[in-house]
This record gives structure tokens, sequence and C-alpha cells, in this order.
């Protein structure tokens, strides 16, 4: 299947709330096919998060959303959270992406999240960069069969030029660009590239 490029967005993206149908038609234009919701910080909830994906795919975007999964609460605590904020579409996700990069976190919860994850009958993805899970899980390999959404702002669209790290050889997505206000007017986001599906080798998509 072929890449595509991706927006995500996080609960301080846009001070309006719901970032509205127009802004994402701009996200469109500009030749992203995704919208990525954060749904909970791991102490907030996105109380906009519906409206966003809502309006997202009423700009006519695939939609898909991550939330922050730590060791201070427990991995049904942080999932709970997530689906309350994505209400009636969290089934309708294309993936949901289990955000590591909050310390205290340990190998056993994150396993546990991606099972809970698979039992809402949704694909989960790793979100995380080389540098955290080097340093704070030390760079353990048993979740290299879970789709690698990665961190590596490099600029470079190029989604087979990774760090490895964790096992593994390729990810599903690549965040290239990090923080950016130059992309859209009044939203700071994120853009990635991703394959065409999660189950997509380097030589696949």
């Amino acid at each position: 299947m072929k890449p595509f490029y991706a927006i995500d967005v996080s609960l301080w993206s846009y001070k309006g709330g719901a970032i509205p149908v127009e802004k994402w038609e701009e996200v469109k234009a500009a030749g992203y096919e995704m919208a990525i919701v954060g749904l909970w910080t791991g102490a907030y909830i996105n109380e906009s998060a519906v409206g966003s994906l809502e309006n997202a795919r009423a700009a006519g975007l695939r939609i898909a959303a991550y939330y922050i999964h730590h060791d201070g609460n427990t991995p049904e605590f942080h999932l709970q959270k997530a689906k309350e904020a994505a209400g009636y579409l969290f089934n309708e996700l294309e993936f949901l992406a289990i955000d590591i990069e909050v310390k205290p976190v340990t190998l056993e919860t994150i396993l546990r999240a991606v099972e809970l994850v698979k039992e809402e009958n949704l694909i989960p993805v790793i979100y995380t960069a080389g540098w955290f899970w080097n340093q704070y899980m030390y760079g353990v390999t048993e979740l290299s069969d879970t789709p690698l959404w990665t961190a590596d702002y490099d600029g470079d669209e190029d989604i087979n030029k990774i760090h490895k790290y964790g096992g593994w050889e390729y990810c599903f997505g690549k965040q290239y660009i990090g923080d950016s206000k130059d992309l859209f007017s009044e939203m700071q986001v994120d853009a990635s590239i991703f394959r065409g599906s999660p189950n997509d080798s380097p030589t696949e998509g």
C-alpha cells in the first residue's frame, strides 16, 4: 500500500477548542491524509477530541489517535480515559497509538496496554523515540512485533531512514517534524509519514 502523510495534534495544539473543519481542510489541501488526535495526556483528557476528530473526518481526512501511558496509573485507567475522550469515534479509529515518553514506565504495563487495545479490536501502535527507549526502557526488544511510530526529528521524509532501537528493524510511522507552528496558522502540529498499513514492510510500502 502507498505511504501517506499525517498531522498529529495534542490538547495544546489549537487554543480555540475543537479544531474546525476549515483548518483540517487546509491540512488536506497540503497533502496530508490523516489526522491523529491526542486523547489523554496522562493527566488531562482532551475535551475537544471528539469535535476535532469529527471535523477532520468532515474535511475528508482519515482519523487515528494516541494517548499517553505511564506507571502513575494502571493501563486500564489510561485506556479508559482515552475511550472517554474519543467517545463514539473510539472504535472508528484506524489505529490507537500508546505514547511512551513519560516516566516511570515499565515493559510489563506497556505489554498490558497493547493487550488492552487489541481487546478493543483496534490496532495498537507504540509511539516513542530512540533516546527515551534506550535511556528509560533500556532498549528492551519484547515489543518489536508491535508497529512502531518513531519520533525522529531529522526533517527527512524518508521513512526508511531512522535510528534503530528496541529490536524494530523498520517503523510503521516516522514523525519527522515536531511542534511546528509554521506549517499551519494558529496550530502547533507534528508531521509524520506512514507506510500504507501497520503490517507493511519496507519492500511493501
